[in-house]
């Protein structure tokens, strides 16, 4: 007869000496959670499915892993579009300063039909593994390049999971499984265990997404397999039989869940810990004694909405056997979304009213993004997609890819939560391991990044070895801002003060500590990290001829519905760059006196010694470092570069190789500068098409730097004013979105956008947080007829 001696613990009473191993456990465990928290990026984006050449608009979420509070410790949000192969088609840098970001991917019209992987990640978060970073597949059709044929081979994955992770010797023994086809995607099976006799033991059908549930007693001396019998022949062998050691049953009931410990050892009584944990964040906790087995509850109260996961442990605080249980109280932010009418026709507006509340019906503060896409000629793949409710309560804490994720969350009735129970019983907690916690984890490898990230090395000239104390500074030639900073261990810098957007030319200058820059080499790190990804976004099968015909036919009119500030966002870098040398123009008259290349010394080093002893008044005295310079004795004179003003610091970073000529500007001439110009002007002037690439010397680097993502607007049309673009014909997939954006004080929010020429079915999906971390969706659709 088995033997109940569970003695349940008050967690007040932790403290005890003989409650000391599980004091131990929790101790690690929230060690880890205070020096190594974690956190989650989700990606909302306009539609399902897109054409080569088309643009995904999309909204990033930065929230903390335990409460997913919008976070903004970090504030670079890196974005990529990866091709099969996982290398990057698209990359972006985005500036999240209150922990949400919206940006564009441009998908190039000659990439091949496929599977795309959105993903989106921070440097923080490369301190886990890479399958922590957000992913989603994204379907993009080329008809030019269509996507290779897929494979009717039929190939099948079954796997077998005995509860608590152990096939314990005359026990019995729940054991789910699941199965997969060639195609990554479940495939529903039937057939029988028999043992190594080959007498049938029992049959199993799988009851959901190829996943069921099989109850065994195994016998001393017997091994097991299925033979699966539909869709096709194959045989499987079940775990291997555990004479000794633990396992942990666990059932839903009303009110809560009962977890069943099954100990079978030669040992005598022992004691055990059972330790319940959330999302980094100790939900329960008890110490006990077990002979043979033991019962505790675990009130369903205590536990938050998503995974739990439940792990005992023996009385060396060693992890025995562990389970994962869902938990849906089905009280997420509901958002409730109307519209003035069910039908409209064609460039006819829309009003909308989006009412966000709490599960007490009291309206709630949060942020959301809006989309409006035609779903039948962009249909999504899934009955039930991931949102951000399923991706923050399930799918970034799972192993693998998980089908119709949505369905776990759209019902509390008992058979999908038998459902959801069986999805935790064959999916693999990602998060941590308790050995790893309980032994240490290193110290965090990638820091928080407040700002544009700029890294590299300090070398030696001729030894190449790195440079401690060496000191690094960083200027933005476009606006003047400087940064300063110092390498540290084998040379190694870093920089996140600057902030700048689209692109700027920067210039990285170090020296030794008596000034002299020729000692040393300094190289730039890439923008982007090169970080291998563990996804798969699956065989591509989407299909809708509809969309690839009025993608086309859109995009070759997109250019009427491109405004004048787009098209320059969208200009090379280059070429914009060139643009800004041939415009600048002198605003002053006549200068004093103008030096040119001509003039110049051969030998100069620095910007000093363009000026030294050329202009007649001009002094400069001090260090070579933060020189004094003045005319006639007055005060500092203003410094323009390119038409700029900039810091006296900007001109001691820039090459004098690269001046083209230099003004000097007094009295009358520099009043059009008012009272910054009172003490006289020094104005510099580059090399037409002089833009710092590629150009390095020793210890300087010049080079146009990458800067976060200037998100464009996304236009949708105002039919009720006059507009030439009006006459075009309107073919959007996408009618509106709106990446972010924040109900009023009573939790409504009203928005309004037009109809296209096309008669369909639309969809309008919201999705959102609110400020406490509670994540929410809501959709609704209406009819378009001519």
């Amino acid at each position: 007869m088995l033997k109940r001696l569970f003695c349940l613990l008050p967690l007040l009473m932790w403290m005890s000496a003989s409650s000391q191993d599980l004091n131990t456990i929790l101790d690690a465990f929230n060690k880890k959670q205070l020096e190594h928290p974690y956190f989650k990026i989700y990606v909302s984006h306009d539609k399902p499915a897109y054409v080569a050449g088309e643009t995904i608009w999309f909204t990033a979420i930065l929230v903390d892993g335990s409460f997913h509070k919008l976070n903004a410790l970090t504030q670079t949000i890196y974005a990529e579009l990866l091709n099969a192969d996982g290398n990057p088609v698209e990359q972006l840098m985005l500036n999240a300063p209150l922990g949400a970001a919206s940006g564009s991917l441009q998908i190039p019209d000659s990439v091949p039909e496929g599977n795309y992987t959105l993903r989106a990640y921070t440097n923080y978060m490369r301190n886990g593994a890479e399958e922590f970073f957000f992913h989603k597949s994204i379907p993009v059709l080329n008809p030019d390049i269509p996507a290779s044929p897929l494979s009717t081979l039929q190939e099948i994955d079954l796997q077998f999971f005995p509860e608590g992770g152990t096939f314990l010797i005359g026990v019995n023994n729940k054991v789910a499984f699941k199965a997969i086809g060639g195609n990554g995607k479940s495939i529903e099976v039937s057939g029988e265990i028999i043992d190594e006799k080959g007498t049938v033991v029992t049959p199993f059908k799988s009851e959901y997404l190829g996943m069921g549930l099989i109850e065994l007693i195994p016998a001393p001396g017997k091994s097991y397999k299925a033979i699966i019998q539909t869709p096709q022949q194959m045989e499987v062998d079940l775990p291997s039989v555990e004479f000794s050691g633990y396992s942990l049953q666990v059932t839903d009931e009303t009110d809560h869940f009962s977890a069943l410990i099954y100990r079978n050892t030669t040992s005598e009584a022992g004691k055990i810990n059972i330790v319940a944990q959330s999302r980094g964040v100790i939900c329960y906790a008890a110490q006990g004694s077990i002979t043979n087995s033991s019962r505790v509850r675990i009130p369903k109260q205590n536990l938050p909405n998503g995974i739990t996961q439940i792990t005992v442990f023996d009385e060396n605080g060693i992890p025995k056997c562990e389970r994962l249980i869902f938990v849906n109280h089905g009280n997420s932010m509901s958002i409730n979304i109307t519209t003035d009418q069910s039908s409209y026709g064609e460039r006819q507006k829309v009003s909308m009213e989006i009412k966000a509340t709490d599960p007490l019906a009291d309206s709630v503060d949060a942020i959301f993004s809006v989309s409006v896409y035609d779903k039948l000629k962009v249909p999504n793949t899934s009955e039930y997609p991931v949102s951000i409710v399923n991706y923050l309560l399930l799918n970034s804490d799972l192993h693998g890819h998980i089908e119709n994720p949505g369905y776990y969350f759209s019902s509390t009735e008992e058979t999908v939560s038998a459902h959801a129970d069986l999805l935790m019983r064959t999916q693999g907690w990602r998060r941590f391991t308790w050995k790893e916690m309980l032994e240490g984890e290193p110290s965090d490898q990638f820091s928080h990044e407040r700002g544009i990230p700029i890294r590299g090395t300090v070398t030696r000239a001729l030894s190449k070895k790195g440079v401690e104390d060496s000191q690094i500074k960083i200027l933005n030639v476009n606006t003047g801002g400087l940064a300063l900073t110092e390498a540290g261990e084998n040379g190694r810098f870093f920089n996140d003060d600057l902030i700048f957007y689209d692109s700027a030319e920067l210039v990285i200058q170090t020296e030794s500590k008596k000034g002299n820059r020729s000692e040393y080499d300094l190289t730039v790190d890439p923008i982007f990290p090169n970080i291998a990804t563990s996804f798969d976004p699956g065989s591509f099968s989407y299909s809708s001829d509809n969309l690839i015909i009025q993608a086309l036919n859109r995009l070759k009119m997109e250019s009427g519905y491109t405004t004048a500030e787009d098209v320059i966002l969208l200009d090379e870098v280059s070429v914009k760059a060139t643009k800004i040398r041939n415009e600048i123009s002198r605003i002053y008259g006549t200068p004093d006196r103008t030096i040119t290349t001509e003039n110049f010394p051969k030998s100069a080093v620095n910007i000093l010694d363009l000026i030294r002893g050329r202009f007649a008044g001009v002094l400069i005295s001090g260090s070579p470092l933060d020189p004094t310079i003045s005319i006639r004795g007055g005060g500092e004179p203003l410094f323009i570069l390119d038409g700029i003003q900039v810091p006296k610091s900007a001109l001691l970073l820039l090459p004098p190789d690269q001046v083209a000529s230099i003004d000097l500007i007094k009295g009358n001439e520099a009043a059009i500068y008012g009272s910054n110009g009172a003490n006289g002007v020094l104005a510099f002037y580059t090399k037409l098409g002089y833009q710092g690439a590629n150009t390095q010397t020793l210890g300087m680097n010049t080079k146009w730097y990458q800067g976060y993502h200037l998100a464009r607007e996304f236009y949708s049309p105002q039919y009720d004013v006059q507009d030439d673009r009006h006459n075009l014909p309107d073919e959007r997939t996408t009618l509106y979105w709106n990446p972010i954006v924040r109900p009023d004080s009573n939790g409504n929010l009203n928005l309004e956008f037009f109809t296209a020429d096309e008669s369909s079915t639309y969809e309008i999906i919201v999705e959102g947080i609110t400020l406490e971390g509670n994540p929410g969706t809501g959709s609704t659709s209406f009819n378009v007829s001519n």
